[in-house]
């Protein structure tokens, strides 16, 4: 019983953090929303639902991860577009 008691003291619980990255929260919206959104466009999004994030902040998020898309016109989304075949 005490080694027993030694293995699970000595054990690490790791859980996710309880509030969504600041990429998550954008990624989770551009992918619900259906279209694309600039920095602002997405800043005021979240802002409504209680997210304060800059716009520039957004900005130098979804540059910095692979999963977002940017489009001509400084346009945002997530994943990479569906192509339609000719």
């Amino acid at each position: 019983m005490t080694e027993h008691r030694a293995l699970s003291d000595s054990l690490l619980v790791v859980e996710p953090p309880a509030y969504p990255t600041r990429e998550q929260l954008a990624a989770r919206y551009l992918a619900r929303c259906g279209r694309l959104l600039t920095p602002g466009e997405l800043r005021d999004a979240l802002a409504r639902r209680g997210h304060i994030i800059s716009a520039a902040q957004l900005k130098r998020d979804m540059q910095a991860h692979g999963a977002f898309v940017r489009a001509p016109g400084d346009l945002w989304t997530v994943g990479r577009p569906v192509r339609q075949k000719a």
